[in-house]
């Protein structure tokens, strides 16, 4: 497309990187550029830097004010602004502001390099997208749409225009001029709006409607990706469409150019379902769904569970917090030597073993959207804030702390909820880690504990503990136990009998450093770093603070013990409060570079 010069491109704009633009104070660091786009909106100009301020590339979405007949456009991007200021999620794009002058109201968003969707179907010289790729950009979509329907929004004009690409076909949706926000009082509407060959049937009708409208829009985008067509491109007339969708048949999947997996066709056979009754929703896919379901997030665990030998050497010579993870010895190592010269007693040693044995790898899929802006302790970002709502693999550390054996009862494990039989031998295994690692019931159920995780070969299937729940969470103390049903009669006493050898090292060592004139100030972690295999770390407590909540004294403490991202609810043993069998966990680092636990007993 030729570029157009616009008239006013000495006119600079309210647009700042650094700050969201009010529409009011004049800008300092960027103008209009060149015209690179045009639709039914207005047109789209490139932004140009006017200082080194500006790091990121912006287009400017702009209509007339002072055209004719610009009523609803101007209705439209009044929405949009509104909506795209209330966003913040990876799958959408990023918004940067607004101005409004005498002839122009202007738009600003991170400008997306590839383009749209539309723009790479169209283009001849682009290959077909693989069913791996058509994969990956629909259950993108559908993590930005779970986003937006949770917030009680529905876009209504989901399409391939609509989907922009940045590389490795990673998607932000935009064009939100059409969207709408559902009453608190009802998750319906009866508004009709979007484009007609991505509606749905009852958006036709008239009749109530919901965010289920989208879900009919992302099937008729995937079938525009196997096209390389809009859907029903057979047929020249609007009208003619809309007869087909009122039709006892109204699928648009008849004449898809080439025959997919059996998941691909389920897949569209259920999100084209004419009733939306029966439709299903955004969650429901990407949690159960095998044509998006099953794909790997965008974490640096390939696998969620598995870390390969490779994987290990590049977080050893990468890792900012420690390089070369110099002070972290794998527990099979671990001995007598790596503690400090006043502390080499084998009872220690074999605590530290004792605690390593019931550790946990904790693998967490999906960010609640109920976790807080700032943290308790240090009132910074709350982990994960910003990814509220999305799909977000990140590993943590956790340890087992009771089971509970269960009989004549039926067994709530996964695999006994769908048997005609299940198990009445079963038991709940409670797990304790921090609440930053795993928030709540929304992120329990997408969270997977891998125990005896101790080499790169340890049995990885058997040892998966998933299903979860959460029993208790505090933000306050940053600790968090859930638990998880199985009737595994091998994890169960295993991990029963690891239980009660921690509790007798604990025990026997308890008169030896409990009410010493001189009180040790040892304190040992053993985590999961980067979710890596079982590693052992050691240094001392250097600070204590003390609290009252809940009835009871509880403890927090900072430490020298060498920690990195993964070692997150961590049991950290000390040998002065080892008169409790349950551990301090690890919740962090300070802005002094010591580790620090959450609040406990002791």
């Amino acid at each position: 497309m030729a570029s157009e010069t616009h008239g006013e491109s000495d006119q600079q704009f309210n647009f700042a990187i650094v700050f969201y633009g009010d529409g009011v104070t004049p800008p300092t660091n960027c103008r209009i550029g060149d015209c690179i786009g045009s639709g039914g909106f207005g047109k789209v100009y490139l932004m140009t830097a006017v200082d080194k301020m500006l790091n990121k590339e912006l287009v400017a979405k702009q209509v007339s004010l002072t055209s004719y007949g610009n009523e609803n456009t101007m209705k439209s991007f009044e929405v949009e602004i509104k909506l795209l200021a209330s966003f913040r999620h990876e799958r959408i794009v990023p918004y940067h502001g607004f101005c409004k002058t005498q002839n122009t109201l202007s738009l600003f968003i991170e400008r997306i390099p590839m383009g749209s969707l539309d723009d790479y179907l169209i283009l001849e010289s682009n290959p077909d997208l693989t069913e791996s790729e058509m994969q990956d950009i629909t259950k993108q979509i559908l993590e930005g749409l779970q986003y937006l329907h949770c917030k009680k929004i529905i876009h209504r004009d989901i399409k391939g225009a609509n989907v922009l690409l940045e590389e490795k076909f990673i998607i932000k949706l935009a064009d939100f001029g059409v969207s709408k926000t559902l009453e608190e009082t009802s998750m319906a509407t009866t508004a009709n709006a979007g484009t007609v060959r991505w509606m749905a049937p009852e958006m036709f009708i008239p009749q109530r409607y919901g965010v289920l409208v989208d879900i009919w829009a992302v099937a008729c985008t995937l079938i525009q990706m196997i096209n390389r067509a809009p859907p029903f491109n057979d047929l020249r007339e609007t009208h003619l469409v809309i007869v087909r969708l009122m039709s006892p048949n109204p699928s648009p999947a008849y004449n898809l150019k080439t025959k997919g997996s059996k998941h691909r066709e389920d897949f569209l056979r259920v999100t084209l379902e004419k009733n939306s009754a029966q439709r299903p929703n955004a969650s429901q896919l990407l949690g159960n769904h095998p044509f998006v379901a099953s794909l790997k997030s965008d974490d640096t665990s390939t696998d969620n569970h598995s870390m390969s030998l490779t994987e290990l050497i590049k977080y050893n010579k990468s890792c900012d917090t420690n390089p070369g993870h110099r002070l972290f010895v794998p527990i099979k190592y671990f001995n007598i030597n790596h503690l400090p010269l006043g502390y080499h007693d084998n009872d220690a040693v074999e605590l530290v073993k004792a605690v390593a044995n019931i550790t946990v790898r904790v693998c967490v899929q999906n960010v609640s959207f109920e976790r807080p802006n700032f943290t308790a302790d240090t009132y910074g970002p709350y982990p994960f804030s910003d990814r509220r709502g999305s799909i977000a693999t990140r590993t943590g550390t956790g340890y087992v702390y009771r089971i509970d054996r269960k009989r004549d009862t039926c067994c709530i494990c996964t695999q006994c909820k769908k048997a005609d039989t299940p198990s009445n031998h079963w038991g709940e295994i409670w797990v304790v880690t921090a609440t930053k690692v795993v928030f709540d019931n929304q992120e329990a159920r997408r969270t997977t504990c891998r125990i005896f995780y101790d080499e790169i070969n340890s049995p990885f299937k058997k040892n998966l503990l998933e299903d979860f729940s959460v029993e208790e969470a505090n933000i306050e103390t940053d600790r968090c136990v859930i638990k998880c049903a199985t009737c595994d009669p091998e994890i169960l006493d295993n991990v029963s009998s690891l239980l009660r050898q921690a509790e007798i090292c604990r025990s026997s060592l308890v008169e030896k450093y409990i009410g010493r004139e001189e009180e040790p100030i040892l304190a040992i972690i053993v985590s999961h770093p980067h979710g890596c295999t079982k590693q052992v770390t050691v240094g001392e407590w250097r600070e204590r603070r003390e609290k009252r909540e809940l009835g009871a004294d509880l403890t927090h403490y900072t430490y020298t013990a060498s920690t990195c991202p993964g070692s997150e609810g961590a049991p950290v043993v000390m040998l002065s409060r080892i008169n409790h069998m349950a551990y301090h966990t690890h919740s962090g680092t300070n802005a002094d570079g010591f580790g620090y636990s959450g609040f406990w007993n002791g």
